[in-house]
């Protein structure tokens, strides 16, 4: 992201946290996902050029939506769009202060809508690799270009496969699925986080020989998810998960020296990260009396490795 260098790390964390909140509203709104990426991605860009002389607004996520939502609403127009097939295009006369609206009391409705972007990323008709970039790009506004670089692919063929993954599911339903479906489609998004989460640690070479980011995104989406399901449905595999990947990552440091990967028995054990073991240890603790399920077993196993003072005395 280029512009006035000292708004770069605010605009940073703005894409960070907000874009997978303000797509939700977008795409709910307009149902088309072009549209709604690239309106966003507009906003952003107006951003880079209008603050650094306007100054940053009182709220940045509302004039992000309001700048989208103009946007989008100018391309339809552009392209000449019958007002029938977008009935839920309704302009505002103040959209300032609908945005604000929107971004302070959406509460229950942004929740559910950003679940239903997540599941829409997970969507069976993908396979599992687009639905990893799909949702890196559209739930965590990870940029084509990064998400290319986590892959080991060209920014070219990442582009391609995220066109291709996008024109499958755009005409598919906004829906959130109830009972064993949502917990279905819920353990779909956990394969695709734990996917990529993986890919970050396969054997690469040179600079990529370990793509700590890639794992960190996944673990940013497995928050993510936790935070917007329904205060219902039982979090325990995902805490599992969560945990996993928590005690795994945590050892990021240790894992390369030399430009070589380094085995868990010859790692420096200094180095890792104990706030992260501690948090995976946290999640862990309500869950030792559970039936046993994949996640979980490989989590005990990592808590072990985890908590043992040397590869020795593992329990």
């Amino acid at each position: 992201m280029t512009g006035d260098r000292s708004l770069q790390p605010l605009l940073e964390q703005l894409l960070h946290d907000e874009w997978g909140r303000l797509l939700a509203l977008l795409v709910t709104r307009f149902r088309r996902l072009d549209l709604a990426e690239d309106g966003l991605g507009e906003a952003f860009e107006a951003a880079i050029r209008v603050w650094p002389t306007a100054g940053v607004p009182d709220n940045p996520p509302a004039w992000l939506l309001t700048t989208a939502r103009r946007t989008i609403l100018d391309r339809i127009r552009a392209e000449g769009v019958a007002a029938r097939k977008f009935p839920l295009l309704v302009v505002d006369a103040d959209r300032n202060a609908e945005a604000g609206r929107v971004m302070a009391d959406a509460g229950e409705t942004l929740v559910d809508e950003r679940l239903r972007l997540v599941l829409l990323c997970a969507h069976p008709t993908l396979s599992p690799e687009a639905a990893a970039a799909l949702t890196l790009r559209l739930v965590l506004g990870v940029k084509t270009e990064d998400i290319a670089r986590l892959f080991l692919l060209q920014p070219a063929t990442m582009s391609a496969r995220l066109t291709r993954a996008r024109k499958k599911v755009a005409g598919e339903r906004l829906t959130v699925p109830s009972g064993d479906e949502l917990v279905e489609r819920v353990g779909l998004v956990c394969e695709i986080a734990y996917l990529a989460f993986t890919a970050g640690y396969a054997p690469g070479s040179g600079p990529d020989v370990l793509r700590a980011e890639l794992s960190g995104e996944a673990i940013r989406l497995i928050r993510v998810l936790r935070s917007i399901l329904p205060a219902w449905y039982d979090r325990s595999d995902l805490d599992a998960l969560l945990a996993l990947m928590l005690l795994q990552h945590s050892h990021r440091d240790a894992r390369v020296r030399d430009g070589r990967l380094v085995l868990l028995p010859d790692q420096d054990r200094s180095l890792w990260r104990q706030d992260e073991i501690a948090e995976a240890l946290d999640l862990l603790t309500p869950l030792a009396t559970a039936p046993a399920a994949p996640y979980l077993v490989q989590a005990l196993i990592a808590a072990e490795h985890a908590i043992a003072p040397t590869e020795g005395e593992t329990a």
